[in-house]
């Protein structure tokens, strides 16, 4: 290995140390600012009104760290060694291919001697002036380290003030049960089953991962009626009727259930 090609390397792995840092730190703050929403989202009640959304509020971290991944990838190959010896050429006003050349040469493309002339002479450019011809590579990896810092701080922020672990939204954790809760049977009960005319009764609907139900009621003779009916976050309701005249006949739907 050329001393061309060593001095190429050890800036090389400067500058991915840095990147990396910054792909963490941007990744993490990602994925914290996903978390942050998906507990919103169970916070607000989508998940009583749309079960399925807490599969796409997953979907979205999972994308985190897939867009964190791509990012550190594309990164990584822009820091390759070529790249840095064309842009060190460029920036410091050099001959097309005359670091790159160097920094690739091995013992079968020709004389060592000459190439070994070459190199110092090409090292001693570096020491002088390769850190000036890097300059605005290194100004990229700090500001991207900096933007990392401040997402990740962002989500931070964003995640500790969701309230993760208490109320409507601690169900973002538990996609497992919201979904198992939204396919359970409606359930529907009545205090009674039997009252005198002009009494009234209660009418309980139980709906679990549901945000909202209609109750259905005919008298016999006449057309199905409905009503809206709210949830509450444990996806139960009472409705009262009356005072009744004659029987009636109840059903209550959620959704397809």
């Amino acid at each position: 290995m050329t001393e061309t090609r060593r001095w190429l390397e050890s800036r090389r792995r400067e500058l991915m140390r840095r990147t990396a840092g910054a792909g963490v730190l941007l990744t993490l703050g990602l994925v914290l600012l996903m978390l942050a929403l998906g507990v919103l989202l169970g916070r607000l009640g989508a998940y009583q009104r749309v079960p399925a959304a807490v599969l796409l509020g997953w979907m979205a971290v999972g994308g985190a760290v897939v867009w964190g991944l791509w990012w550190w990838r594309s990164r990584r190959r822009r820091l390759g060694v070529m790249r840095l010896a064309a842009h060190v050429e460029r920036s410091g006003g050099q001959r097309r291919g005359s670091v790159a050349g160097i920094a690739s040469w091995t013992e079968r493309q020709g004389s060592a001697a000459l190439a070994s002339l070459a190199d110092g002479r090409t090292t001693r450019w570096l020491a002088a002036s390769g850190g000036d011809a890097l300059g605005d590579v290194r100004r990229r990896t700090g500001q991207s380290v900096l933007s990392g810092a401040a997402l990740f701080a962002l989500g931070a922020f964003a995640f500790v003030g969701s309230g993760p672990a208490t109320g409507a939204g601690a169900a973002f954790w538990r996609p497992v049960a919201v979904l198992a809760r939204a396919g359970q049977p409606v359930v529907l009960t009545v205090d009674r089953t039997a009252v005198r005319r002009g009494e009234h009764i209660t009418v309980s609907v139980a709906a679990p991962g549901r945000a909202a139900a209609e109750l259905w009621v005919r008298a016999p003779g006449d057309p199905w009626t409905s009503e809206r009916i709210a949830l509450d976050t444990a996806g139960r309701a009472t409705v009262v009727l009356g005072p009744l005249e004659s029987d009636r006949f109840l059903r209550a739907v959620s959704g397809r259930k």
